[in-house]
């Protein structure tokens, strides 16, 4: 309430309000250069991405991680984790160092999926010496389940596009099935039966005597 040099209740114009929301305004307004590598991430659930932060003088400055839903993706230095389907909205804050005043904030979107293709192993050993081949199989959770198998080393494994792996000569190869938008991967090792080679190397040289 005011009045006026007599007493008289008058109205008057209160800026109480408007302070508080220009302040309001200013925080998280100061611009200190936070930029961040993506704005937005696709995952399924279990896969990670990493997201760099800086700002224009990292060491002035502190940066916070926080989620807006752990259960679909939590955040630990930048590093999001896909806990569960939905979306969630992770927050970078800048601070000056020992200051708990937020300078500027940037927010990256999550959109977390089910979809995924899994490989019925990760990880198998052919023998040159034994049968050379191996078949694996391809479970794809996804619209499309069209997909393609490739060697990034053919010379030492080559894969079919039904999933058979075949070895051709000693040495690492990965192989990968993908639908274009979706992939999994499986590292084969190919060897030679060397207790093999030695046996016959025995026999041999018994049988020369």
């Amino acid at each position: 309430m005011c009045f006026d040099i007599r007493g008289i209740l008058t109205s008057c114009k209160v800026d109480r309000g408007e302070t508080a929301e220009s302040s309001k305004q200013n925080i998280g307004n100061t611009d200190v250069g936070l930029t961040v590598s993506k704005n937005q991430v696709t995952l399924n659930v279990g896969q990670e991405e990493t997201i760099t932060a800086t700002t224009n003088d990292d060491s002035l400055y502190t940066l916070s991680w926080t989620s807006s839903d752990k259960n679909i993706a939590k955040v630990r230095n930048g590093v999001i984790t896909a806990i569960g389907e939905g979306e969630a909205v992770i927050t970078v804050k800048a601070r000056k160092n020992k200051s708990i005043t937020v300078l500027q904030t940037k927010e990256i979107k999550v959109l977390v999926t089910s979809h995924s293709i899994k490989l019925s192993e990760t990880e198998i050993i052919i023998s040159l010496s034994d049968a050379n081949t191996h078949q694996l199989s391809a479970t794809v959770n996804d619209d499309n389940k069209n997909v393609t198998w490739f060697s990034d080393h053919e010379e030492i494994a080559s894969v079919s596009q039904t999933g058979l792996v075949t070895g051709h000569k000693r040495g690492k190869a990965t192989i990968t099935v993908t639908n274009g938008t979706l992939s999994a991967s499986c590292l084969v090792t190919v060897r030679t039966n060397d207790f093999s080679f030695i046996q016959k190397k025995v026999i041999a040289t018994i049988g020369t005597n």
